[in-house]
This record gives C-alpha cells, structure tokens and sequence, in this order.
C-alpha cells in the first residue's frame, strides 16, 4: 500500500452499537489519494471486533482498516495518544467510534484547502448534533468565526469544534500533554494551534452522537464533575505553558485564573471544597506560578 495522505484516526471502546455508521462514513469518501483507516478498540467487552471484522472482510474498501483491539483496557487518553502516533498520513482525520460523517467529499475539501493553503495547520467543518434520546438535530458551527488562532484556542479551549470534522496536518505528539485530561481534543487543538490557524468551512459534513453513554453527555447536569474537568483543564493550559517556553504566559496566566474562580464557586456550592483550587487560585492571584 503507498503511504496514505490521509489518516483517519478512530478510538472505540464498547460503541458496537455505532460503529458500523463510523466505518461507512470513512470508507465511502470520495477522495483521489490513499487512505489509511486506524482502529483503535480499548478492549472492548462487546462484539465491536465482530463488526470491524465484517467491514474487513467484505468491504471493497476492507483492506483501508488497520485494526487493533488492546489486550487490557488503557483509558480513553492513552488509546487515542497510540492511535495518532500510529498514523502514518500527511493529514490526520478524527472520528470517534460513536460520531460519522455524512458527506463523500469531506476529506477531499479539506485536502484540498490546506495543500492550497499554507498558513494553516488544521481545518474543520460544521456539524449536526444529534440527540438520541429526543431524536432532534441542531447545527454547531454555523454563527461562529471561520478561523482561529492560537489565542483563541488558549481562550475557548477545544469547544469550538466538533471533533469529528477535524482534519489537520500530522504532527510530533509530546504524551505529556495528554496527560490526566478528561479529553484528548482539548491537548490536540492546542498542538494544533500553536502550529499555525485553524480554518472552517462552512459546509456540514458529519454527526455528533450525543447520548447517555457518550464523554461529555454524561457529566451534563453534574457540577462536581464538571468542576474537576476544569480544574484538568486548567493543569493542560500549565503544562501547555511550560512546552511552549512560557510563550503565552500571560494570556494562559488569565485564562486559568477564570477558570479557577469559577471551579471555586462550583465546589462552594456544592461543599465540595478542595485545599488544591485555594492554593491555585492563590498561585494565579499573586502571578508566581509560571516563575
């Protein structure tokens, strides 16, 4: 097989119920380049393997899917980090195992921009959520700016962007980055960013699952875990901070000391209270932790 443009990079861990939707939105891209289609199954205790195999077997396409189930569960973050470091493409597509896409041309569109687009590091697209338990959609991305750049990033974190639409050009992973993150993306499109900008499209070319069982959906509505997902990110930015030289201290200085207030009064509210958000919080007020 020749080396692959583009890489398409899929972490699963008991989504048997939806990956079949994942492998055929990938393998019915319409694209004029080689493809390579990673499979990542965190050990999945389902018959996620017997569905993969399926497509392996009798897809035309089949032989794109290079398949791995793990022998013993690794945890979401260091799946996906072996699953991007096994990419061998010059672009890296994301697709987790319960989101698809929904458009033929997606890969191709977005090759396309960034050969002919120098500048820019990674391009994303619009996207439909989908909400399983009511069965309703809504667009992500339609009202929102159509590029951005590494101050952006620092400042919104990785919420702009539905993970499935992502495309961008393939890049050394430091695993400290992802550490004791509640998701990869977030560490990835700050990678990404301090690389060059980020450019959408405007077209909608994939689905969202949200559902009882997805990351996100199931910390909706729980306060104390959203709080210790904040607090991760505010660890991200510092460790960020850190591989990057202290470049952008002072705007990730101001961004961690946002989210500190806020986690704070989370936990207050809660009586949830840690010694580890005052010291923090403490740290950023008095502009000593980046010393």
């Amino acid at each position: 097989m020749n080396k692959p443009i583009v890489s398409v990079c899929t972490i699963t861990y008991m989504q048997e119920k939806y990956i079949a939707e994942t492998i055929e939105g990938v393998l019915m891209q319409e694209v004029d380049f080689p493809i390579e289609f990673i499979i990542a199954d965190d050990c999945s205790p389902d018959n996620t393997e017997k569905v993969v195999q399926h497509y392996v077997d009798n897809h035309p396409r089949g032989h794109w899917i290079k398949y791995t189930k793990h022998k013993k569960n690794q945890g979401m973050n260091p799946n996906f980090v072996w699953a991007l470091n096994q990419c061998r493409g010059k672009y890296i597509a994301i697709c987790e195992g319960d989101d698809y896409w929904t458009d033929p041309k997606k890969l191709q569109k977005q090759v396309d921009f960034l050969e002919n687009n120098s500048g820019y590091e990674a391009c994303i697209t619009n996207a439909y959520i989908y909400y399983e338990n009511t069965g309703e959609k809504s667009i992500h991305g339609k009202k929102r700016q159509l590029e951005y750049n590494i101050e952006d990033v620092i400042k919104r974190g990785g919420g702009f962007f539905i993970t499935a639409t992502l495309l961008f050009r393939n890049i050394n992973m430091p695993n400290t980055i992802f550490e004791n993150n509640f998701s990869g993306d977030r560490a990835l499109v700050l990678l990404i960013a301090n690389k060059g900008k980020v450019k959408r499209l405007k077209d909608i070319t994939a689905i969202y699952r949200r559902h009882d069982k997805g990351v996100y959906s199931s910390v909706i509505g729980h306060k104390k875990k959203l709080a210790e997902i904040r607090f991760l990110n505010i660890l991200l930015l510092l460790r960020f901070n850190k591989y990057t030289s202290y470049k952008y201290s002072f705007l990730i200085s101001s961004t961690a000391h946002n989210l500190s207030v806020l986690t704070l009064k989370e936990m207050i509210c809660f009586k949830y209270f840690k010694i580890k958000y005052l010291i923090l919080l403490r740290y950023l007020k008095l502009g000593n932790f980046f010393n």
